[in-house]
C-alpha cells in the first residue's frame, strides 16, 4: 500500500532536491555553516537580508547623491544671500548721497537769434524775405 501518489512523490523529490542544492550553495559560500545549520527558515533570513542589503546600499548612494545636492544648493543660496547684502549696502550708501537737482528742460535756440519775431522785423525792416523764412521757422506762415 503506497501513502503516496506517484505525482505527489515526485513533487516532494523535486522540492527536496531543490532545497539541497540551495544548502548545498549556502554551505559552499559560508565557512562557518554546516549543511545542519541550514533550515527554511536561516534561507527566508538570508533571502530578506540580501534583499535588505541591496535596498539599504541604493538608499545611501541616494542619500550621498541628495547630501551633494543639497551642499550645491546651501552654496548658491549662500551666494545670492551674499550678493543681496551688497546691493542693500549699496542702496543705503545711495540713499546717503543727497540727490542732484533735477534738470530742466529749455529749448534749443534757432542759430543764436533768441529775439522774438517783432525785434527780428525790427532789426531788419528792409529784408523782407528774411522776415518771412523767420516767420515760417516758427511756424508763422
Amino acid at each position: 500500500m503506497k501513502l503516496l501518489t506517484d505525482d505527489k512523490f515526485a513533487l516532494l523529490t523535486g522540492q527536496a532536491n531543490a532545497f539541497i542544492a540551495i544548502q548545498t550553495a549556502l554551505v559552499e559560500a559560508s565557512e562557518d555553516m554546516t549543511a545542519e545549520d541550514i533550515t527554511s527558515e536561516t534561507v527566508i533570513e538570508a533571502l530578506q537580508g540580501s534583499v535588505l542589503q541591496g535596498a539599504l546600499t541604493e538608499t545611501k548612494t541616494q542619500l550621498t547623491k541628495t547630501e551633494k545636492l543639497l551642499a550645491e544648493q546651501e552654496l548658491a543660496l549662500k551666494t545670492a544671500n551674499d550678493r543681496i547684502a551688497e546691493l542693500e549696502a549699496e542702496m543705503d550708501e545711495l540713499e546717503l548721497i543727497p540727490a542732484k537737482k533735477p534738470a530742466t528742460i529749455t529749448p534749443k535756440s534757432d542759430g543764436g537769434d533768441p529775439d522774438t519775431i517783432a525785434e527780428f522785423a525790427d532789426k531788419n525792416q528792409g529784408d523782407t524775405f528774411a522776415i518771412l523764412e523767420r516767420a515760417k521757422k516758427e511756424g508763422l506762415i
